[in-house]
C-alpha cells in the first residue's frame, strides 16, 4: 500500500513539473562587454533559478604547429549543417517550440555605432524593420539608436519575458534527438566526418 502511495505520488509530482508554467526572463547589458543572466521561475514564481553569463577571459594563443593539425570548430559545424534533413529538423523543431511560447515582455535600448558611418547606417536600416514588427506584434517597446562619428560602441540593455509549458517542448525536442539526422549530425561532430 504504501509502495502504491508513493508512485502516486511520484506521478502528481512528474504531471505537476510537465503541466505548470514556465517562466523565462533573459537580461543583457552591453556596456563595453556582454553581460547575460537567465532566470527560470516555476511553481508561480515561487521557484527561481539563475545563470549568469562566463566571464571574458584572455585566450592563449597557439602555435602554428598546434593550429595545422587541429581541425577548424567552424569547420565541423559547417559539415553538421551538410547532414541531409538536419536543417530542416532544426527549423522544425524551432517551429513547434515558438508555438508553444508566448512573449510576455520584450524591451531594449540600443545604441550601436560600427566606427564607419556608411556601415552604421547600413546596420541600422537592416534592424528598423526588423525592430517595428517586434514592436507591432508583441507590444513591445524596443529601441534601436545609431551613434555616428563615434568608435565601435555596443551600449544599452536588452530585457525579455518569455512562458511556456515544458510538456508543450518535451515532445518536439525528444522526436528532434532521435531522429536520424540528429543522430548523423552528432556522428558527424565526434568523428569529424
Amino acid at each position: 500500500m504504501a509502495f502504491l502511495v508513493v508512485c502516486l505520488i511520484l506521478l502528481l509530482i512528474v504531471t505537476l513539473v510537465l503541466v505548470l508554467p514556465v517562466s523565462v526572463e533573459v537580461i543583457a547589458t552591453f556596456h563595453g562587454r556582454v553581460d547575460v543572466r537567465l532566470r527560470v521561475f516555476y511553481f508561480f514564481h515561487l521557484f527561481c533559478w539563475e545563470l549568469k553569463g562566463p566571464k571574458t577571459k584572455v585566450k592563449k594563443v597557439r602555435t602554428e604547429e598546434k593550429k595545422k593539425h587541429r581541425p577548424s570548430s567552424l569547420s565541423r559545424i559547417y559539415s553538421v549543417f551538410q547532414v541531409r534533413g538536419f536543417g530542416s529538423g532544426i527549423w522544425l523543431l524551432i517551429r513547434r517550440l515558438a508555438a508553444g511560447t508566448k512573449i510576455r515582455d520584450l524591451e531594449s535600448d540600443i545604441r550601436i555605432s560600427l566606427v564607419d558611418d556608411y556601415y552604421t547606417g547600413m546596420l541600422i536600416g537592416l534592424m528598423i524593420p526588423l525592430v517595428l514588427v517586434l514592436n507591432s506584434w508583441f507590444s513591445s517597446r524596443l529601441k534601436v539608436q545609431p551613434a555616428f562619428e563615434e568608435d565601435f560602441i555596443l551600449e544599452g540593455y536588452l530585457h525579455g519575458t518569455l512562458q511556456m509549458r515544458p510538456i508543450s517542448a518535451l515532445l518536439p525536442v525528444t522526436a528532434f534527438i532521435f531522429s536520424l539526422p540528429a543522430w548523423r549530425a552528432g556522428w558527424v561532430m565526434v568523428r569529424g566526418r
